[in-house]
């Protein structure tokens, strides 16, 4: 499987030899709370969680906040 393949490999890549269609079931954005003792106000930082599908299992995987630049405006 390849999630296994993934969590195994210590560069977090792999190369899956069949490609396997997928469908995005759910996008959640959600805000991350900021510190409290930041008194300097920063735009807000959303993260984001996404549910796909290959029509046998579902898997939630968590964007990595350095793709927020990606975001439509």
């Amino acid at each position: 499987m390849v999630l296994e393949q993934i969590m195994d490999s210590p560069l977090q890549c792999v190369t899956p030899s069949e490609v396997v269609p997928v469908t995005v079931l759910a996008v959640q954005r959600y805000l991350l709370e900021d510190e409290l003792c930041d008194t300097v106000p920063k735009p807000p930082l959303y993260c984001y969680d996404v549910i796909i599908s290959d029509e046998v299992y579902q898997e939630k995987c968590c964007l990595d906040p350095s793709l927020n630049c990606l975001e439509p405006s």
